[in-house]
């Protein structure tokens, strides 16, 4: 859970006007005591809620955040679904031009027992017309009171797109090419488990999770990674226009001034280290 807050503290710093708010299943998860402590020391907001039916449980966070926060978008991101802080950047110019809804094509998934990982491409013109619904992007303006049926459990992605489709509000793809912007992990507690992405037939490329890892903060590694999630329900982000954040030594040095006040420690001995891990990302880039 901690690498999802590290992921978290790192968005605030290049994205400062970002909130984040985590609906959680308080008597339902093991781990939700220790998620909560970990939310309030980033100054999350906390939604409680029953983790099922999922459908209800997704509209609770909605229809808190729309009574109580100032929000331009709203971005969806699912238990298992983590994204590359990149992603913002893309975001922030589909908000500029108040696009209302948008979504990825191309997706990441990881077996996260066994690491093997599947680059799946057009993701939305193969067994559906629309995206993987982690990673979501909508406009408050085009959003209803609930977008999802309160007593579903599982195909929430197709049910929200068909509500936005019957209120006339057509989805935006995201079409990033094979960098890796999105994954999606796969274990044994998800509604579609690994064989889904095994056995459907999708476009998919197997690729080596080591020269994906970093994009999502999870190796050593980790240059300007955002990973984001929790085990008991989705976070949202409620989105402002913001900057671009920071680049190269910049960066480096806002970084490094973060995990120091964090941890107590800074994570690189100096730039130069930090440029050879960057340089190792670089040739691993050129695999994929």
């Amino acid at each position: 859970m901690q690498l999802y807050i590290d992921g978290y503290i790192r968005m605030k710093l290049y994205y400062p006007y970002m909130d984040l708010m985590a609906v959680v299943s308080m008597d339902e998860d093991p781990n939700a005591r220790a998620l909560v402590k970990m939310l309030e020391d980033v100054d999350a907001y906390i939604i409680s809620a029953p983790n099922y039916p999922l459908g209800h449980k997704k509209n609770i966070g909605l229809q808190w955040a729309q009574k109580n926060l100032e929000f331009d978008y709203l971005m969806e991101l699912n238990s298992d679904g983590v994204i590359n802080l990149d992603l913002i950047d893309i975001y922030i110019k589909l908000m500029e031009n108040e696009v209302p809804f948008s979504g990825l094509n191309n997706i990441y998934f990881l077996n996260w027992y066994n690491k093997e990982c599947y680059l799946v491409r057009n993701y939305a013109s193969q067994a559906h017309p629309f995206s993987f619904g982690s990673g979501r992007l909508y406009w408050r303006e085009i959003l209803p009171d609930k977008l999802w049926n309160d007593e579903y459990d599982a195909g929430l992605d197709t049910n929200s797109y068909r509500i936005l489709k019957d209120n006339g509000i057509n989805e935006h793809l995201i079409d990033c090419g094979d960098k890796p912007m999105m994954l999606d992990i796969k274990t044994t507690t998800n509604i579609f488990p690994w064989e889904f992405v095994v056995n459907m037939p999708l476009d998919r490329t197997r690729v080596e999770w080591d020269c994906i890892s970093n994009y999502f903060g999870m190796s050593k590694y980790e240059p300007w990674i955002l990973s984001l999630q929790n085990y008991s329900g989705f976070h949202n982000q409620f989105i402002k226009l913001t900057g671009y954040g920071y680049k190269h030594k910049d960066a480096y040095e806002a970084t490094e001034a973060v995990h120091e006040q964090y941890y107590g420690q800074r994570k690189y001995k100096n730039y130069e280290t930090f440029k050879t891990l960057q340089s190792r990302e670089s040739q691993c880039n050129n695999t994929i």
